[in-house]
């Protein structure tokens, strides 16, 4: 359990490289970091190259109970740029542009 005035929160990251969610910045996995937790902001970590669906945040904030399941957006944000390597795939088409990670703000 964390400690009730704790301004800072210790926290082990899988191995490889991961984003932070709030400031978009990539950092080593395989280590445990020690991160800034004000009451505000949950931190998170998502793998490079991953992308994670989610309900827009403006569609969040209206609240998600008024709106039926059917008729909620949804949109997917891909997290950073995967260094293409043997076991990953190329984009089919090169010309067209990946999201960046505020593909979801609105």
């Amino acid at each position: 359990m964390p400690e009730e005035a704790a301004r800072t929160r210790k926290a082990p990251l899988p191995r490889g490289r991961r984003v932070q969610t709030w400031d978009g910045a990539v950092v080593r996995g395989g280590v445990s970091v020690r991160v800034k937790a004000p009451l505000k902001r949950v931190p998170v970590w998502v793998r490079v190259g991953s992308i994670v669906v989610s309900y827009p945040a403006a569609h969040v904030a209206e609240g998600l109970g008024d709106t039926p399941e059917a008729d909620r957006p949804l949109c997917a944000t891909l997290w950073g740029r995967k260094r293409h390597g043997s076991g990953c795939p190329r984009r089919r088409y090169p010309d067209a542009r990946a999201p960046d990670r505020r593909g979801c703000a609105g």
